[in-house]
C-alpha cells in the first residue's frame, strides 16, 4: 500500500481521474483526487489530510483532521514557515 502511495504521488502529473474519484483504496485507507477543486484527500481510520496541489498552485497543506473530528491545523499564512510554532495546533 505504502509503495503504491509513493508510486501515485511521483507520477501526480501523469494521473487524469474523474472528479472526485477515488485513486486507490484498500481497506478504510483511500486516495481521492477533486480535479475540480485541486485537492488530495488522504485518509485511513477516521483520520484525512487534504492537500491541495495542481499543476497552477504550490502544494498546500489544507485540512488535517483525526477521526474525533480534531483539526491538527489552526490556521496558515502565506508567508508562514514550517517550525514558527503558529501553524499547528491539536485540539
Amino acid at each position: 500500500m505504502l509503495s503504491g502511495i509513493c508510486l501515485l504521488l511521483s507520477g501526480l502529473g501523469c494521473v487524469t481521474p474523474v472528479l472526485a474519484a477515488p485513486v486507490v483504496s484498500a481497506g478504510d485507507a483511500a486516495i481521492v483526487h477533486d480535479e475540480k477543486a485541486g485537492t488530495w484527500t488522504i485518509s485511513a481510520g477516521g483520520t484525512s489530510l487534504v492537500l491541495g496541489l495542481d499543476p497552477h498552485r504550490d502544494l498546500e497543506t489544507l485540512t488535517l483532521t483525526t477521526a474525533a473530528g480534531g483539526s491538527w491545523i489552526r490556521a496558515v499564512r502565506a508567508d508562514q514557515r514550517p517550525g514558527d510554532g503558529e501553524g499547528l495546533d491539536v485540539q
